[in-house]
């Protein structure tokens, strides 16, 4: 029987939210959006950027572009790709700024930024 008890309080107490891990509580409202852009570009595309209150930046822009095709079932020399083009920048709870660019396409999505961990040297 103490067995059980014992088992069930260490349930409770690992099942239980840990304090301090988030910054705002469950119940509190969203942080304020500062400045939010939405606009089409004149290739089809898109462009948005926002700022919240709690430092958080993001921009992008999605681009339409030509590139060569080298899908095997191409009927053309070339093809339209969407190119995402942008960075997102906001602060670490040490206080600490993370900000990452990136480029998504075809190839595949490639962000660049000193807090993205680093390939060993081969």
């Amino acid at each position: 029987m103490k067995s059980i008890v014992l088992l069930m309080c260490v349930a409770a107490v690992l099942g239980a939210p840990q304090i301090g891990t988030q910054t705002r509580q469950e119940n509190s409202p969203p942080f304020e959006i500062l400045s939010y852009v939405n606009s089409p570009t004149g290739d089809g595309g898109n462009q948005h950027s926002y700022t919240t209150e709690n430092q958080i930046e993001r921009e992008e822009g999605v681009f339409i572009e030509e590139r060569p095709c080298t899908h095997k079932d191409c009927t053309t020399a070339t093809t339209l790709v969407p190119v995402y083009r942008g960075f997102v920048k906001y602060i670490q709870p040490d206080g600490s700024e993370v900000f990452v660019e990136y480029v998504a396409d075809e190839r595949g999505y490639r962000p660049v930024g000193d807090s993205i961990p680093k390939l060993p040297a081969q």
